[in-house]
């Protein structure tokens, strides 16, 4: 039964009166809700199995910081920068037609000449930069991990309670690791008692939202096993970001969830194509700015070493930097384009 016959049924066992124009603009947000649904169920079916094993690996394994580094950036370089590799096809409804094939070289420098400025502001205010970029990081990362809600309170509350947990879960539990990385990223040490302090002042507003999550997630009326299914997300999340270390967990929420999920919603929305399925084509629109965005990562990281700091630290520098220069266009991206079918590529690139 389509949303429309629906809706029709609906009014005539209670007497409303259905706008069938009304009914059609309702039917595209519903469906869209549930082909969401639809998804985050397949991708937890998955994600929840893979972050506990991952949970135990580490347990048994305590892997140590270079090894940490280095799955860090094989997560990043195999998911991370694909999953925004295709945020041209979110601006292009944003950009006039009549511009063609220069839509992609003006898409490309807008969004080089933005991270670049937030590159520029790091390294002239690099603590307070790497506090906007914890801030953006739990928008960013709530609104990617929250379920279809609405507007207002409920959303915000949705947004928090993920957003908050691979941000201040680990300051909280590994203060000392975490300042290990801060210092990298500010270019000074970073006390480990200053990291535990801010977590801890941020603490209690963070356990009201997580609470006011929980008794939503069980008052619903969606049902008992979408609530039971949310919470095992912010269980299993819990857990990682609770019992292994910042750059392990960060390398497993950010690979089997924040990145996978965006990548299976993009692929979701690209035109059908009877020559090749969905995922080739993301992969095929994906691979040129993906390997380009590796490429001068890869520049960096050995200026960098060049400059006497050694890999790991390097590596990380550039990852979290690079991320946070990337986020600010990606998200607003990602916030003004969350719904329907992408465009083409212009045929440059489109093949």
């Amino acid at each position: 039964m389509t949303v429309k016959s629906a809706l029709k049924a609906h009014s005539r066992f209670h007497r409303i009166a259905v706008d069938p124009g009304a009914s059609a603009v309702l039917a595209r947000p519903v469906q869209s809700s549930l082909e969401e649904s639809g998804r985050r169920a397949s991708h937890r079916a998955y994600a929840l199995p893979l972050t506990l094993v991952a949970i135990l690996v580490q347990r048994e394994l305590s892997l140590d910081l270079p090894t940490q580094v280095a799955l860090m950036t094989c997560v990043v370089a195999t998911l991370g920068v694909p999953h925004g590799a295709l945020d041209d096809l979110l601006a292009l409804p944003f950009l006039p037609a009549r511009w063609g094939l220069a839509r992609l070289p003006v898409f490309v420098s807008a969004y080089l000449t933005v991270a670049a400025l937030v590159i520029i502001a790091w390294l002239w205010a690099p603590i307070p930069s790497l506090m906007t970029f914890l801030a953006l990081s739990v928008i960013h990362f709530g609104s990617g991990d929250a379920p279809p809600t609405p507007g207002g309170a409920t959303r915000a509350v949705a947004i928090g309670s993920r957003g908050l947990l691979p941000i201040l879960l680990p300051p909280l539990m590994y203060p000392a690791p975490v300042a290990e990385i801060f210092g990298w990223l500010v270019g000074a040490p970073v006390a480990a008692s200053s990291v535990s302090e801010v977590a801890a002042t941020v603490l209690p507003l963070a356990v009201i939202i997580w609470g006011a999550e929980i008794i939503r997630l069980v008052g619903t009326r969606r049902g008992v096993f979408d609530a039971m299914s949310e919470l095992s997300d912010l269980g299993v999340l819990g857990l990682l970001f609770t019992l292994t270390p910042p750059l392990f967990s960060f390398a497993v929420y950010f690979g089997f969830w924040h990145s996978t999920r965006h990548i299976l919603d993009i692929a979701e929305r690209l035109p059908d194509d009877p020559n090749r399925g969905k995922a080739r084509m993301f992969v095929t629109l994906a691979a040129p700015l993906t390997l380009a965005t590796l490429l001068m990562a890869g520049v960096a990281v050995l200026g960098l070493t060049l400059r006497g700091v050694d890999l790991p630290q390097g590596t990380a520098t550039v990852v979290f930097i690079g991320l946070a220069a990337l986020t600010v266009p990606h998200m607003l991206l990602t916030a003004f384009n969350q719904e329907g079918e992408l465009g083409h590529r212009p045929a440059v690139l489109d093949t």
